[in-house]
């Protein structure tokens, strides 16, 4: 028999709060209803408490690591834009933090999942997201350009076959579905947005033709920048290497490469960062 995990503090106190409603957490509540059971209870619900939570709800919620929203959220407070868009929104728990950082006028978060995106929903309260359910690459078809485009989206997706058009050129692109959605997000920026995708060191090395790594150029998509985030940043979920990649309309003369590793001073890698998208 699996041992049950040891409830965390907040799991603890909603447990005995809600004793009224419920008797047990566990395998009774979608994670959206726990959320807005504690809400009534007059306790605000925080992205920690969902990584406790997920051991006691009835489907698992996969929450970005807080290290990662506190660098993204200094780096959107800076470069404000106005339009966010997540592709892969899964919970929301990348793009409801950065729409509040950067006080977007707008946002649009994708998901195919009804659990997640009631989840997304209850978390996001009254900003201005626009939640979709649906397949990311049928949404993406009828959305317009975004200043930001931002997403961890599953890794190991199929392979899929798409046909592109730049231009007076139609080319085909078949790779792993994780990096075709990349490539068709990224064509949704505007002429100075930025793309910036949590991607594996595969994408960067694999071998094959009509890859969407190499398509990026074609549609007129640049990968300006790569920063290696520390061993295990996504356990237990993934433990392989991954990294921000910064994917913009304009070419830089040179490829910025940094490391996230514990103790390094965020402000340094974010001030190069600015000055390498103003020198751009």
């Amino acid at each position: 028999m699996k041992k049950q995990p040891t409830p965390g503090p907040f799991a603890m106190r909603l447990t005995t709060l809600l004793s009224k409603h419920i008797t047990s957490i566990s395998k009774i509540l979608e994670p959206s209803e726990v959320i807005e059971l504690a809400k009534r209870e007059g306790h605000a619900v925080t992205w920690r408490d969902l990584q406790e939570l997920r051991e006691y709800s009835r489907h698992a919620v996969h929450v970005t690591p807080e290290n990662i929203i506190t660098f993204l959220t200094k780096y959107v407070a800076s470069c404000k834009p106005q339009h966010i868009l997540d592709p892969w929104a899964g919970i929301g728990s990348l793009l409801t933090p950065l729409v509040q950082a950067a006080k977007s006028l707008a946002a649009t978060g994708i998901t195919p999942s009804p659990t997640e995106l009631g989840v997304a929903r209850a978390m996001s309260d009254e900003l201005p997201i626009t939640w979709v359910q649906d397949e990311p690459l049928h949404a993406l078809a009828i959305l317009g350009s975004f200043g930001l485009v931002v997403s961890s989206p599953p890794l190991g997706m199929p392979t899929q076959t798409v046909t592109l058009s730049e231009g007076n050129e139609a080319f085909s692109v078949k790779d792993s579905g994780t990096y075709v959605l990349v490539l068709e997000s990224a064509r949704h920026l505007t002429k100075d947005g930025v793309g910036i995708f949590v991607l594996p060191n595969g994408f960067f090395f694999q071998q094959g033709k009509a890859l969407a790594r190499d398509a990026l150029n074609k549609c007129g998509l640049y990968i300006n920048a790569v920063i290696a985030l520390p061993a295990g940043t996504f356990a237990p979920y993934t433990s392989i290497p991954l990294n921000l990649v910064f994917i913009s309309r304009n070419e830089t003369a040179d490829l910025f490469v940094a490391h996230l590793a514990p103790g390094i001073d965020q402000q340094v890698v974010l001030g190069m960062l600015e000055r390498m998208h103003r020198n751009s």
